[in-house]
């Protein structure tokens, strides 16, 4: 954002609407000024905040519109109606109280002018926000055509008010006038709504959507006598600068037009385990790419020496239905211990297993050793002690499976212990979560035992489920 605003030279912010923004008239002299040079420059302000880039910017992805209108908030907004209706401006409004809805916070003054995010030119407090400009952009151009063309409305309401008789009233009068014939500037409601869009065409504002279309501004005749006047810009600098402007727009565009062809019979692969090929690389499709998602079944704890391990990972691979995908198949079976190829819609799924599977785990492992640290352990003894214990049943898992390496109370039918093992947990969430695991278990169970009854077991379970407990310690 460009925050922009007009200082005297003894430091007094013209742009300070004060406690009473209707009395004072040097702010709305300033203020319907400003409107009135955004009104007839549109065009060229549209112009100064032109890029490539900013093509695509402008009027999506959260940015604000190419139609240049003012925000100025409700407190200024009324003001101005009034002023349009009336004649004269008789009060202003004041902030109202913000109430957030939460009792242990006070609630506040909200301030009267507010913001709104969708303008390209708001009014915030004392300054003006111009939202257009990109983020890489320079905010020399766009500063020297605000300065340029508000300077050319000061000098004309001062040639209307150095031959007034009556000051006061010319001051007034041009105040409303100004108002009245650039008031289709003012928008305070959602820039990024299709109805501001068809609004903004029956008010008359143009909607420059590209940097081919906004470059002629700079030569427009009112552009050349603005620029000119004030000496900032003869008519020949500004031709130089529209043949600047369109050189780098072509330029730019050939650049990415080349790197587009560039890409196109390109692989382009990604290793996240939940998004999909398409959804990490939506438009390299469309441009010739084969997107493809790589994954390692693997922890990498390290990005700068985990590849040494990646030998030891089961790969899975996804991604546009090309030879390409099978090159790859071939490729990492000969170097990992072994590849899958799973269709887009199920990697949420197989993400999934892997969390369940790696990170779920790390839940348990915290819950014994919180168990422990109930019974007088310290942190890291409880891991020491546990460690093996962890270590043999994950063997035992690979080795056998889940089912063959299923042991412990559960297995053995034992409700006596497990009805013990749940009123030793304290909290609530705890004793949840074991119930929910010693469920999976019995599942599990059922598969080795097909012959054994668990519903003792599994009513031990339920009961618990429904319990409530303190909080977690």
């Amino acid at each position: 954002h460009n925050n922009w605003s007009i200082t005297t030279d003894d430091g007094i912010n013209l742009l300070d609407p004060g406690e009473t923004p209707h009395e004072n008239v040097q702010f709305l002299l300033v203020l319907t000024c400003i409107l009135k040079a955004i009104d007839n420059h549109a065009a060229l302000l549209r112009a100064s905040a032109a890029d490539v880039g900013n093509d695509h910017r402008l009027g999506a992805n959260e940015a604000p519109p190419a139609i240049l209108s003012v925000y100025l908030g409700d407190q200024l907004g009324d003001v101005l109606n009034q002023l349009i209706s009336t004649g004269t401006a008789t009060h202003s409004l004041e902030g109202e109280k913000l109430e957030t809805g939460v009792k242990t916070i006070p609630d506040f003054m909200k301030d009267a002018t507010d913001r709104n995010r969708t303008s390209p030119f708001a009014f915030t407090g004392n300054k003006f926000e111009f939202r257009m400009v990109g983020s890489q952009d320079s905010v020399a151009q766009p500063n020297i055509v605000l300065n340029t063309i508000v300077a050319e409305a000061f000098s004309e309401a001062c040639d209307v008010l150095e031959k007034a008789d009556d000051f006061e009233l010319a001051v007034h009068d041009l105040i409303k006038k100004y108002a009245v014939e650039h008031q289709r500037v003012v928008f305070n409601g959602n820039g990024y709504s299709d109805e501001w869009v068809a609004e903004a065409e029956r008010r008359g504002l143009p909607n420059i959507k590209s940097m081919v279309d906004a470059i002629p501004a700079y030569t427009a005749p009112e552009s050349v006598t603005a620029f000119e006047k004030f000496s900032v810009f003869t008519k020949t600098e500004l031709e130089s600068r529209v043949e600047i402007e369109y050189e780098t727009y072509a330029k730019t565009i050939n650049i990415e037009a080349k790197a587009m062809i560039d890409i196109a019979g390109k692989q382009i692969c990604h290793c996240s385990g939940a998004l999909s090929a398409a959804e990490t690389f939506p438009d390299a499709g469309e441009r010739g790419a084969q997107r493809y998602s790589i994954h390692p079944l693997f922890p990498v704890s390290d990005r700068l020496s985990g590849f040494r391990e990646m030998p030891d990972a089961f790969f899975c691979l996804e991604g546009d239905d090309s030879p390409g995908l099978e090159e790859w198949e071939t490729f990492l079976k000969g170097c990992t211990a072994g590849t899958r190829i799973i269709k887009g819609r199920d990697k949420p799924r197989y993400h999934g297993a892997c969390a369940i599977a790696s990170n779920l785990y790390c839940a348990l492992a915290d819950f014994g050793i919180r168990m422990l640290e109930g019974c007088g352990f310290l942190e890291d003894e409880a891991l020491r002690a546990l460690s093996p214990l962890m270590r043999s049943n994950t063997e035992h898992i690979i080795r056998q499976g889940p089912v063959k390496a299923l042991t412990g109370p559960v297995e053995r039918g034992d409700a006596d212990t497990v009805r013990r093992h749940i009123d030793s947990i304290i909290s609530t969430e705890d004793m949840k979560l074991y119930a929910a695991a010693s469920k999976a278990v019995v599942r599990i169970a059922e598969a080795k035992n097909p012959d054994r009854d668990y519903s003792e077991i599994r009513a031990v379970l339920n009961a618990a489920r429904l319990q409530e407990r303190g909080e977690t310690r």
